[in-house]
């Protein structure tokens, strides 16, 4: 499969209130980057981690296309690298961006087909949420050592209980 088009590089994050007023931006939507966005990068980065992501219509459908065909793979052993089936065609900057979505893209098995254009930059967009209150007193030793629970999840674990409970009391009324 041959995907044609402009790929662009979507990034990731959680960050504070302040970065969003900062560039005028709402929590939780897909921004598309503009000349104005140039530091954004810089600031994202400074407030957490960031994960980098394949985007645009043809690598979006190549995406799906190599989701489905790594769940199809039938008996194969598991150590057994993939037959790169998927290559994705067109135009990026020769920039630290363009670089993340081909390492990227090869990380995920479709081979990046791109020419490099010296003189523009990366095509990018952020995906920003809005960074949790407390979240930055949560570090990972304590979360691994379990001396915090996340109230919600408890809560999830009591609605499956009592969705569970609900569904087995059916079942044994209907038979």
């Amino acid at each position: 499969l041959l995907c044609m088009g402009g790929p662009l590089l979507e990034i990731r994050a959680e960050v504070p209130q302040q970065v969003l007023e900062d560039y005028g931006l709402q929590p939780n939507a897909v921004v598309q980057a503009e000349s104005q966005h140039q530091d954004l990068l810089a600031d994202v980065a400074r407030h957490g981690e960031v994960t980098y992501h394949a985007t645009g219509g043809a690598l979006s459908a190549g995406l799906a296309v190599q989701d489905l065909l790594l769940v199809d793979r039938g008996p194969v052993a598991d150590d057994a690298k993939p037959i790169s089936m998927i290559s994705a065609l067109g135009g990026v900057g020769r920039d630290q961006l363009g670089f993340q979505l081909r390492d990227y893209l090869q990380e995920v098995g479709i081979t990046p087909l791109f020419s490099e254009i010296v003189n523009e930059g990366t095509g990018w967009r952020a995906f920003l949420r809005l960074q949790r209150a407390g979240k930055e007193d949560r570090t990972p030793a304590a979360l691994a050592s379990g001396e915090e629970k996340d109230e919600s999840l408890v809560r999830m674990g009591m609605v499956y209980s009592a969705v569970k409970f609900a569904a087995a009391s059916q079942y044994k009324l209907d038979h």
